[in-house]
């Protein structure tokens, strides 16, 4: 995996700022915008593991990213449900013994041992949902990155790289928040920016697993 061209990839497009201020823009629509910019993420993916010399996508076709960030979000919205079912036990039992002297001490440890869980499958999530996306910008079909035999097949294809993909989305989720020093203006920048990196780092993750498609060289 090269790390340092998931960071310097988007400065090799004549139009970056462009791109990036554009759909940083679109980003600060409520919902709509979400998709919008999840799509854009997602069509990059796709583009890196197709090597495409230019990976970062325009916004001609607010439709495909539209669609996209739909299918993004039923991926996410699908792998997060079972945290909600771990930690939804917990937080019923906390809420039967209230301010029981008797339960309430049992009922605690029980809530705490739920949201544990919970804590661990949400870490898990940023091992396994790089590996879906990956699928999904690639084959185009939800039914595939849903699938978990499939997506737990690439992450076991190269566990070190999905590790170090998870790792480096906590620098891309910094990097996004940086705009916010300067009054939220720098948001429309960075957000995206953090974007394109998760983006080509999921793309090579995915050739690496599957052995297949070609990083997008410049």
């Amino acid at each position: 995996m090269d790390v340092g061209r998931a960071f310097s990839f988007v400065f090799e497009d004549t139009d970056w700022i462009k791109k990036l201020a554009v759909i940083g823009l679109l980003s600060l629509i409520p919902i709509v915008g979400w998709f919008l910019l999840a799509g854009w993420t997602l069509e990059t993916t796709r583009r890196v593991i197709k090597g495409d010399p230019t990976p970062l996508p325009d916004l001609s076709d607010f439709g495909l990213l539209f669609s996209n960030g739909l299918k993004v979000f039923a991926v996410v919205f699908v792998a997060m449900i079972p945290a909600f079912l771990i930690s939804l036990p917990g937080g019923i039992i906390a809420g039967l013994a209230g301010n029981s002297r008797e339960f309430g001490g049992i009922a605690m440890a029980i809530s705490m041992l739920f949201n544990c869980l919970s804590l661990l499958y949400s870490l898990l999530l940023m091992i396994y949902l790089p590996a879906a996306l990956g699928a999904l910008a690639d084959t185009d079909e939800v039914g595939r990155a849903l699938n978990p035999a499939s997506v737990l097949a690439l992450v076991r294809a190269a566990p070190a790289t999905y590790i170090i993909v998870a790792l480096l989305s906590l620098v891309a989720s910094i990097i996004g928040g940086l705009g916010a020093i300067a009054c939220f203006i720098g948001v429309i920048i960075t957000y995206p920016y953090g974007a394109a990196l998760m983006a080509h780092l999921m793309g090579q993750a995915y050739v690496e697993a599957s052995g297949t498609g070609a990083v997008a060289q410049v």
